[in-house]
């Protein structure tokens, strides 16, 4: 075997990266995901890592966009199942988000993910930018608008807006 064939796909090691951090963030929470963590962690040196992703931001970043785009994938391949236009995008969404029990581990993720954005602020948009994908108008769904709304206020909704239940 030739040098050549044994080296990694630039993209393979990107999604090695990315899939670390995300086990990294699952079991140790947004703070736990550091360039030194997920480099201990894989078989390629820190400087391997430095090329994909220079600093913990972009490292982040690269996770944002991940989830997100994992995320807008499924509501898009649900909605394109949905024969009735109006509405399309709402229901593929909640469809998507309801259409298997979340594990312990995607709760760990998804917390992750919020604290990483609370942490870095300049992740919010990228997050922004995939709902904006999902609530984007469907010339054949009349109520994209309604479908834009209702994705628009359930992020903006703050946390004190929210019921609190005493333990």
């Amino acid at each position: 075997m030739d040098a050549q064939s044994t080296r990694r796909k630039p993209e393979d090691t990107r999604r090695q990266i990315i899939d670390m951090a995300i086990e990294i963030a699952a079991d140790q929470g947004a703070m736990g995901v550091t360039l030194d963590a997920v480099v201990a962690r894989l078989p390629f040196s820190k400087g391997a890592l430095l090329h994909h992703f220079p600093n913990k931001l972009a490292l982040l970043e690269g996770v944002i966009d991940h989830l997100a785009s994992e995320m807008t994938a499924a509501v898009l391949a649900e909605a394109a199942r949905d024969p009735n236009p109006y509405g399309r995008n709402a229901r593929a969404y909640l469809r998507t988000i309801v259409s298997e029990p979340a594990t312990e581990r995607d709760f760990s993720i998804g917390r992750a993910a919020l604290a990483a954005c609370a942490i870095e602020p300049l992740l919010i948009p990228r997050w922004r930018a995939a709902m904006r994908t999902l609530a984007a108008d469907d010339p054949e769904d009349l109520a994209g608008k309604d479908d834009a709304l209702m994705l628009a206020s359930d992020r903006r909704r703050s946390v004190d807006e929210r019921p609190v239940r005493n333990a």
